[in-house]
């Protein structure tokens, strides 16, 4: 295989392969290999997949399907895979683009920003200003208009934010039943709210408990899980918000209600255009687990039960391994680090000079003494021996003689 086609197999952002009516692998680059297990001159193995690449290659048209890759370690399920076939550059060719069935391509997810920077920023600010020319009776009608705008604003600048930048992350001692509460009390005057409002059972004493993370951000998360519940729940149908207390876990459960809901095809039927709502169950979804995951959480659901569920853990903050708060932490560790270590070679160097200025003393001291010895020895050796009177002769004569 040539250089320029290799290289052109390698960068494509997908898996590529280039099989033969046959179903045998011609090329495939190392994504594909790597999610289905595949090598150059072998047979694909996944039947569906076979005889969907024989049918491209005989109608000349264009093939969705599910298959099954390789799994992602030892032990694991086998990955669900999405592969798309297209006619190849012969006639007896086919290309296979495969992805993991749970990545969103990148044309797809262009395709739902266009249409909710049309359908929810171009269109109705358009309407908004054809409002403008009319009598103040649309005065209520334009300023709802131009919340929704504005909603969708936001959420579409929170979405590129956490897409380009850090996850959210904080430190902040939450109660988060209240903070669900705070969140419902925002939505509860809506239109749709009044039509199908939530029950939220109070948890007991001993399930309230307290977590760490950035208020801001899991309030957001908590008030779009309302917002998508309030948009897909049909008028007047119950539904409950609860928490449950897991271990060391805190789940807020939304039961009774489609929270984010992936569109079902009929059988036969492909979705290839986008629509609004699923543009916007589809960043929301988004933005809700970037907020989760950045807290050490994640998103449960439960289709039999119709519920839908945000688990956090409790007690310690969350640091997300391998970010940019990691980095920074690493970085202000090793300066604290380096600080103290500078701080603990001064106090040695002053206590080694301390030691040596004492002992310096000491000998000093000592030197002193023992000079002083030898002076005093050198001054006994030197001086000269006492002096005795001489000593006279005793004369015993009778005239000296004294009689008592």
């Amino acid at each position: 295989m040539s250089n320029s086609l290799a290289e052109l197999l390698e960068d494509v952002d997908a898996g590529l392969i280039w099989a033969g009516a046959d179903g045998v692998v011609r090329r495939i680059n190392a994504l594909g290999a790597k999610l289905t297990g595949l090598k150059e001159g072998k047979v694909m193995f996944d039947p569906d997949l076979k005889n969907a690449v024989a049918t491209v290659v005989k109608n000349r048209g264009s093939m969705e399907l599910k298959a099954i890759g390789m799994p992602p370690a030892p032990g694991q399920s086998p990955t669900r895979l999405t592969c798309r076939v297209i006619p190849g550059l012969v006639k007896d060719d086919a290309f296979v683009f495969v992805r993991q069935a749970d990545v969103i391509a990148p044309a797809s997810v262009a395709d739902h920003l266009l249409l909710a920077l049309n359908d929810d920023v171009h269109a109705p600010l358009k309407e908004t200003l054809g409002r403008l020319k009319h009598s103040n009776a649309q005065w209520p009608l334009m300023v709802e208009c131009t919340r929704k705008l504005f909603t969708s604003l936001d959420l579409l600048v929170e979405l590129a934010t956490l897409w380009q930048g850090p996850a959210p992350s904080g430190a902040d001692n939450i109660t988060l039943w209240p903070l669900v509460q705070m969140a419902w009390m925002m939505q509860q005057n809506s239109p749709e709210a009044r039509a199908c409002p939530a029950s939220m059972p109070p948890p007991s004493s001993v399930e309230v408990v307290t977590l760490y993370g950035d208020t801001d951000s899991l309030s957001r998360a908590i008030r779009l899980c309302i917002d998508s519940a309030l948009r897909n729940q049909p008028p007047a149908q119950p539904w409950n918000i609860h928490q449950e207390v897991d271990g060391q876990r805190v789940l807020i459960h939304f039961t009774g209600a489609p929270i984010f809901p992936r569109p079902k095809p009929a059988p036969g039927v492909k979705l290839t255009e986008p629509s609004r709502r699923q543009a916007l169950e589809l960043f929301g979804h988004q933005l809700v687990e970037k907020i989760v995951q950045a807290h050490g959480g994640q998103l449960l659901e439960d289709a039999a039960e119709q519920r839908f569920s945000v688990a956090l853990p409790t007690n310690q903050p969350h640091r997300a391994s391998g970010g940019v708060m990691d980095i920074a932490q690493a970085q202000q560790y090793a300066r604290d680090l380096a600080a103290l270590m500078s701080r603990a070679r001064l106090h040695t160097a002053r206590d080694a000079a301390a030691k040596a200025e004492a002992h310096a003393a000491q000998q000093a001291a000592a030197g002193d003494a023992q000079l002083a010895q030898q002076k005093l020895a050198a001054q006994a050796a030197v001086r000269p021996a006492p002096q005795l009177p001489e000593a006279k002769p005793i004369n015993n004569s009778d005239d000296d003689a004294v009689l008592f």
